[in-house]
């Protein structure tokens, strides 16, 4: 056992000057360089960081700040909202575990599924309806123009304007004046589905 330790001794003085004699040869004396690690890219692309504000749009004016730009005053984007269930707007609860138009909490896709369904014949009726009303869906086709394999090239326009007003009259007026009295031929469909 004595001889044993002794060797154990021995290689570990050896093992210790063989390194000190190596690490002296580098540099005489002076430690390796370290390594950097490359910068990590998407660590610095999330990481926020601050912003001079010194571009012209960055400078917030009085105006800037005025109460008729509270989001919760904005006017919708659309005038069918007023008619659309919900009144347009997503009511869901967590996005995380219910689905999109949930009405209540854990409401399943299927009870949403089912309930479009038992809504889809009335549904389909007022916009059928709906579209008789505004647009003339008989074809019109061009009877010299076709498209490739002799497919027939629609023409149109499609939209029916309301009693006593012509294409040339809308042509004549002002967007302004179109939007006030209505007169849109393409508005938006009132419901979503």
């Amino acid at each position: 056992m004595p001889v044993r330790s002794s060797v154990v001794k021995v290689l570990g003085m050896l093992v210790a000057s063989v390194t000190l004699m190596i690490s002296s040869s580098h540099g005489q004396g002076t430690p390796a360089p370290r390594v950097t690690p490359p910068p990590d890219a998407v660590n610095a692309a999330q990481t926020p960081s601050a912003a001079p504000l010194t571009r012209p749009e960055q400078q917030k004016s009085g105006h800037d700040r005025l109460d008729l730009f509270d989001a919760r005053k904005a006017l919708p984007s659309s005038t069918a909202f007023e008619t659309q269930p919900d009144k347009g707007q997503i009511l869901g609860f967590d996005f995380y575990r219910d689905p999109l138009n949930a009405k209540q909490p854990m409401q399943t896709f299927e009870e949403i599924m089912q309930a479009d369904i038992a809504q889809k014949g009335q549904v389909m009726t007022t916009q059928r309806q709906l579209l008789e009303r505004r647009y003339n869906l008989t074809p019109q086709v061009d009877s010299q123009v076709t498209m490739s394999r002799g497919k027939p090239v629609p023409i149109g326009p499609t939209a029916k304007l309301p009693q006593g007003v012509s294409w040339e009259h809308l042509a004549s007026i002002t967007p302004v004046e179109i939007r006030q009295r209505g007169l849109f031929p393409y508005p938006p469909l009132p419901h979503p589905k």
